[in-house]
C-alpha cells in the first residue's frame, strides 16, 4: 500500500497553524482537535511542524514562560516530507530513520496530507496479518494442517 492508498483512507485533512501563533494557543487548538502535532504554514508554504514533543521541550526550558512564546521558536523548521507514492513501508523508515512520527505528505509543493507514525503502523499491521492469513490457508489448502 502506499501513502496515497492510507491518505484515501484516512482521510487527508491537516491542521494548521501560522507560525505567528503561541505555544499556548497551538497546545489549546492540539487538545480540541485530538491531534499531536500542527503543520505551520507561511501563505501557502510549510514553515515547519509543531509538535506535542516541541511543547514539552519548550516548557521544560523556560517553565511557563514558554507558553507566550510563538510556535517558530519551538518548531522542527524544514520538516521531512512523504510522497504519496511513497509504500507505507518507507514512510515508517524514514520516521524511524529520523526520529519522527509526524510526517506530511507533499506532492509538487501542496500539502496533501500527513501521515503519524501510528497511522502507518496500524496500516503496516493489516497488511501483515492480511499476509499472514493468505500464507496460513495457502498452507491448509495445499498441504492440510
Amino acid at each position: 500500500m502506499n501513502v496515497r492508498e492510507l491518505l484515501e483512507k484516512k482521510g487527508r485533512a491537516v491542521h494548521v497553524v501560522p507560525a505567528i501563533v503561541t505555544i499556548q494557543q497551538a497546545m489549546e487548538r492540539m487538545n480540541r482537535d485530538g491531534v499531536h502535532s500542527l503543520v505551520v504554514m507561511d501563505g501557502g508554504d510549510i514553515s515547519g511542524i509543531f509538535t506535542e514533543r516541541d511543547a514539552l521541550k519548550e516548557l521544560a526550558v523556560y517553565g511557563a514562560d514558554g507558553l507566550g512564546h510563538t510556535v517558530d521558536a519551538a518548531m522542527s523548521w524544514h520538516p521531512i516530507y512523504a510522497t504519496e507514492d511513497m509504500s507505507v513501508e518507507e514512510a515508517c523508515q524514514v520516521m524511524e530513520r529520523h526520529g519522527i512520527r509526524h510526517l506530511p505528505v507533499v506532492t509538487d509543493g501542496t500539502l496533501m496530507g500527513l501521515v503519524s507514525l501510528q497511522d502507518a503502523l496500524s496500516c503496516w499491521l493489516t497488511i501483515c496479518t492480511c499476509d499472514a492469513n493468505r500464507l496460513r490457508s495457502y498452507i491448509v489448502d495445499n498441504f492440510g494442517g
